[in-house]
């Protein structure tokens, strides 16, 4: 892998180059990073269709959710993902330059597409963020790539693949614009930006660091261009047509330059050129659009459920992108049918519920809570607010909390709605959403009952909780607030651990409140109040609040996490690694790890050994940095991520866990030792350590059960192939399970 960077020029690239692969090192976890045993799965959704090519009767896709390549439109296509040979998912374009080869554009990096191995370049700007690539030009040993501040050249050819220059300054536009479509014409380079147009001769790329080297079509001395952003550039029967976010214009280039806006329906948002054969095709959202020698035609789209955005033709049938999420349709039968192999419903995946019985259902920030099944993704609610939290009861339910329409209880054919009429769940207090709004935050069930956060509760009283065996009923509903010592209704989160319920909130840190023995009787009700100086959070604002496993309470705010230890009067600072940013998610497995979520990845903390592991997108198969939610399946062990590039499932390290130490299994099992990163694992659900024996009784080595063992004894020196006993104890409560395994060293 090559480390690249778009930078303001040569020069500032290569003095900027080691401390960008430095910020890249660290980005990757290089400091104690993430393992490379993590087995990951990845759901997206490949609806967001942002380029559609026909590439040798093949249609190539490129998403949001990663490379779609479909052959017969009514069988799956092939998916490309971040855990492919393409390891990318939020992609932007692709082409197939002139000697065969592809290259998709992607969201940070370019990558040369192709064989069982993908050549990725990463580019990176100068403060270590990602630059957005947006579109890519084929020009001979070069490419030029538009990205989200500017141009860039890039070399095929000079060691192995490696950026040339890059370009913000263009004429009298705004410097470091968009470049959202590349045109190369003879000698010449077009560039539809979000300023405007420009073009120039691209003989000498050196040149095009001069600003006045550029003509530009800008608002400045186009004013009929009025504040719309040109999205895409075509030459089409010698005149060159221009789609913009509010037109379609066309430039003739005469004596004087002509610029002409053409009847694109209304509104006239063109998203799309495409030159077929002898027609350019435009997409707006009044349907297809076509000009061929001099006639403008909108052809309808009808039955469609919203209109197109791009498109293909593969000689026989048309394919269309639909706007958002919608999807991919086509006419190869005649009319316009969804293709219905694209994944999830969207990639914003606000949180995973996860029940009893393994049964997983997403819920998906703007559309509805789907679960899956062997068939694919099913809807379970209509068409509500955008959804907010989730998780499954004891019984099998699943509850999805919503922002504006209350809470749903989803059972196995059946939905429930639950708002101000029919419990004690309360309309908002803002009076921009309004008093009959709502806003369920937080989320939490215990044996009996259901809990649930209201947002700015109208009447102080934003906890809600319903007698599961009564939900039915008005009076088998309570709420907890002012008497219960909860004195902001600013609610983000909510758990519940025995008795014990947490509340978190946006400004005023935590509240506890002991329920005790009946919960819904007050008079044995315990409350307090954790804040920066009275509690010792590391801040007030607080994202989310999660127990462990133990009772140890964990709260994730704008500032890092805090822990809470059972019988401990103040909270402390959670160690972890510099820059992890705000924790909004905080999940355990069944041995106590912890899991905390951020918009940089994954931290998962060792609970015997507090080891830090850090996952992101670059360092491991988590699809999308931006953690929303983790939930834990404890019947399979494994961790799902919701992000807002789709859900990552982190696979059981140590198969289907059982809490029986007599069920324990030590696997693989032959150990076959080839390498250094060969680890055994055992399938004991929770802490304990495991002591390697040999067959006459001597002590090899002991371990934690999370490390597993490496073939290692206590010295670290390898050990030899034979039969070994294993002798796990569990942390809790002592009790002593064991087993026999084969190691076999070929390293």
């Amino acid at each position: 892998m090559r480390y690249t960077c778009h930078t303001m020029g040569r020069s500032t690239f290569r003095a900027l180059l080691i401390s960008v692969i430095v910020s890249w090192a660290l980005s990757l976890g290089l400091s104690g990073g993430a393992r490379a045993d993590i087995n990951w799965t990845t759901l997206t959704s490949l609806k967001e269709v942002r380029r559609l090519r026909t590439i040798n009767d093949t249609i190539f896709a490129a998403t949001a959710g990663g490379l779609l390549v479909i052959t017969d439109p009514a069988q799956p296509g092939a998916i490309y993902d971040n855990l492919s040979s393409l390891r990318a998912t939020d992609l932007t374009d692709i082409i197939e330059a002139a000697d065969g080869q592809k290259w998709v554009a992607a969201n940070g990096r370019l990558i040369k597409f192709g064989g069982p191995q993908a050549d990725t370049y990463p580019f990176i700007n100068i403060d270590a963020s990602l630059v957005r690539l947006l579109c890519l030009a084929d020009d001979g040993d070069n490419l030029w790539i538009g990205t989200s501040i500017g141009l860039v050249l890039f070399s095929k050819v000079n060691d192995g693949g490696q950026i040339q220059d890059s370009y913000q300054m263009f004429g009298t536009l705004n410097a470091a614009p968009e470049v959202n479509d590349i045109l190369l014409v003879g000698d010449s380079i077009w560039l539809a930006t979000s300023a405007g147009i420009a073009v120039a001769n691209r003989t000498i790329p050196n040149q095009l660091k001069v600003p006045s080297f550029w003509t530009t079509y800008g608002p400045d001395n186009h004013p009929e261009l009025g504040t719309s952003q040109p999205r895409r550039i075509a030459l089409f029967e010698s005149n060159y047509y221009i789609g913009t976010s509010f037109g379609l214009f066309r430039l003739d280039r005469a004596a004087t330059d002509t610029l002409t806006e053409l009847p694109a329906g209304s509104p006239p948002w063109v998203t799309e050129l495409k030159i077929e054969n002898d027609s350019l095709f435009y997409y707006v959202p009044d349907g297809l659009g076509v000009i061929k020698s001099g006639n403008n035609t909108l052809l309808g789209t009808f039955g469609l459920p919203i209109f197109p955005v791009n498109g293909t033709n593969t000689g026989a049938y048309r394919w269309l992108a639909l706007l958002g999420e919608t999807g991919l349709y086509q006419n190869s039968s005649g009319s316009y049918a969804l293709y219905p192999y694209t994944g999830m419903p969207s990639n914003l995946v606000a949180d995973v519920a996860i029940n009893s019985g393994g049964v997983v259902t997403g819920l998906f920030t703007n559309r509805q809570a789907q679960t899956l099944t062997d068939s694919g993704w099913t809807q379970r609610t209509a068409t509500v607010s955008p959804l907010t939290t989730g998780l499954a009861d004891q019984r099998g339910n699943t509850w999805v909390g919503t922002w504006g329409d209350g809470l749903y209880r989803l059972n196995a054919d059946s939905l429930f709605n639950y708002d101000e009429t029919n419990s004690s769940l309360r309309g908002n207090n803002d009076p921009g959403p309004g008093p009959s709004t709502v806003v369920i935050r937080g989320l939490a069930t215990s044996a009996q009952y259901v809990f649930a956060a209201c947002y700015r509760a109208l009447n102080g009283y934003p906890v809600v909780f319903g007698d599961l065996d009564h939900l039915n009923l008005l009076s088998g509903w309570d709420s907890l607030g002012l008497s219960d010592g909860i004195s902001d209704q600013y609610v983000t989160s909510l758990d519940v651990y025995d008795s014990l319920v947490a509340v978190g909130t946006e400004s005023r840190g935590v509240y506890t409140v002991d329920l005790g023995a009946t919960p819904r009787y007050k008079a044995d009700d315990t409350s307090y109040h954790f804040t920066t100086t009275s509690g010792f959070l590391i801040s007030d604002n607080v994202l989310c609040v999660r127990f462990s496993p133990a009772g140890d309470l964990w709260v994730g705010t704008a500032s890092g996490a805090s822990r809470l230890l059972v019988g401990y009067p103040r909270f402390t600072d959670v160690g972890g690694i510099a820059g992890f940013g705000a924790v909004r998610a905080i999940e355990f497995d069944s041995r106590g790890n912890a899991w905390l979520g951020s918009t940089n990845g994954v931290l998962r903390i060792d609970a015997v050994t507090g080891e830090l592991l850090l996952f992101n997108a670059r360092n491991s198969g988590l699809v999308n940095d931006a953690v929303n939610s983790i939930r834990y399946d404890h019947a399979t062990g494994d961790m799902y991520i919701a992000t807002d590039g789709g859900i990552s499932i982190a696979r059981s390290q140590y198969g289907k866990p059982t809490n029986d130490v007599n069920n324990v299994l030590a696997f693989p099992n032959p150990f076959v030792i080839r390498s250094s990163s060969d680890i055994m694992r055992f399938n004991f659900a929770q802490s304990a350590t495991v002591r390697i024996l040999t067959l006459a009784g001597e002590r090899v080595a002991e371990r934690d059960i999370n490390a597993g063992w490496d073939g290692t004894n206590d010295n670290h020196k390898p050990v030899a192939s034979g039969v070994y006993f294993f002798v796990l104890t569990s942390t809790d409560g002592g009790a002593i399970g064991s087993g026999k395994f084969l190691l076999i060293r070929e390293q």
